[in-house]
């Protein structure tokens, strides 16, 4: 299983000290299906103390839950002790946990096909829990009482709708109800930034679409947005056949704000906000809309087709519009923003460099002083440059001076 020299090191070390270890969860399950996988976790009967006395450099951040860091040549694995828990108020976290067996700690792992482990040494697979079994029925199965799994940790209902969709594999009925009935609990008991962890694990899947539709139908998606509780079935049917057009270049948060693009802008900042993005990810939502907008009026000048083509985020936003067009109006919207990107070269340019060709030093030169009246006349001069196709400050300023807004002395 996968040469990681580093892990099978920190397993070695653990059994040397008279511990049990295995490579545990996903990584077994990847294996097992023939995946490539990065991350490797250890489960051991090491406690969260013997793990910090057995190995150099190490974080603690989650001992109390028995869960340690340990870092061998600068790249982390998280070590955890084979542990029951309990005493879940939150939704989330155990409020305490015991030291256990291997085979009692699968029972509070979240799916069979999660819940077996992998002795690097013997190159063994341990399966308690009918692990393999499910990964050969291609069924995803909560391990015992999908219920009480879920009451434990409510974002295993949005992880079960991720795995489901990565893997192609159908829930069982039983789990599947159980989202059913607890899907209205997500929150508060989950953080949007979790949250919107598992989407971006969705996007980057490619299973974006898939899962949207599933957690319609589980009601996972009004219980997280429930602005969208209106939207038809169809409606979002239609919109996440998008998806499938979207390049590599299109950012997570677009896949989520074409969700809300029938709705005001400032509420979909503000589900943006919810999630916690960042504000480089919003920036991207304002873009898609000044886009749509501009898209959507025939009388849109130049100029301000020249600003958003300065704007970096707009090739992602327009590739996200022209998705929406039937086939034929989607290459004709693709090559008119071709030809006048094309057309506008150096007008965007000089944006994007902040190199006008009417200055603050040549108005001066004019009599108009610095302040709001030069920032104004400075945007028109531009507005005319580009929408006269002008590059040449004295012409420009000859229409200036025609214009209203230039002051009459």
């Amino acid at each position: 299983m996968n040469n990681n020299t580093e892990a099978l090191s920190i397993v070695k070390t653990l059994v040397d000290a008279g511990y049990i270890a295995y490579y545990a969860g996903g990584c077994v399950r990847d294996f097992l299906l023939g995946h490539d996988f990065d991350d490797i976790d250890i489960a051991t009967s090491a406690l969260p103390d013997d793990i910090m006395k057995i190995f150099p450099h190490t974080i603690g951040v989650g001992a109390h839950f028995g869960v340690v860091v340990v870092v061998v040549e600068g790249r982390q694995y998280e070590v955890a002790t084979f542990r029951s828990e309990g005493g879940y108020t939150d939704g989330r976290r155990p409020q305490h946990i015991t030291a256990t067996t291997p085979e009692e700690d699968v029972k509070r792992r979240d799916f069979t096909i999660n819940g077996m482990f992998y002795d690097p040494i013997k190159k063994e697979v341990y399966d308690f829990v009918g692990g393999k079994e499910d990964l050969e029925k291609k069924v995803l199965r909560a391990i015992g009482d999908p219920q009480k799994r879920f009451e434990e940790d409510r974002l295993r209902m949005i992880r079960a709708v991720r795995f489901s969709c990565r893997l192609g594999y159908d829930i069982e009925e039983k789990t599947y109800k159980a989202i059913q009935e607890y899907s209205h609990t997500v929150l508060p008991a989950v953080s949007m930034e979790r949250i919107w962890q598992e989407f971006s694990k969705m996007i980057k899947d490619e299973h974006f679409g898939d899962a949207v539709m599933m957690m319609y139908d589980t009601g996972l998606l009004k219980a997280v947005f429930p602005s969208l509780e209106a939207t038809t079935k169809e409606a979002l049917e239609e919109n996440v056949k998008g998806f499938t057009l979207f390049s590599d270049k299109v950012p997570a948060v677009l896949y989520v704000a074409t969700l809300f693009l029938q709705k005001p802008l400032e509420d979909t900042l503000e589900q943006c906000k919810l999630l916690k993005m960042s504000k480089k990810e919003r920036s991207f939502v304002e873009t898609l809309y000044h886009a749509r907008d501009l898209s959507d009026d025939e009388n849109t000048e130049n100029v301000s087709w020249v600003r958003l083509y300065a704007d970096d985020n707009t090739e992602a936003c327009l590739e996200v519009l022209a998705a929406y067009y039937h086939e034929e109006e989607r290459s004709e919207f693709l090559k008119d923003y071709r030809r006048k990107r094309r057309l506008m070269s150096s007008a965007i340019g000089r944006i994007k460099n902040k190199t006008p060709i009417v200055t603050s030093a040549i108005l001066q030169e004019h009599g108009i002083v610095p302040g709001k009246e030069m920032g104004d006349i400075l945007r028109e001069a531009e507005r005319i440059a580009v929408n006269e196709m002008l590059d040449d400050a004295n012409d420009i300023i000859k229409l200036l001076q025609k214009s209203p807004i230039w002051p009459q002395r």
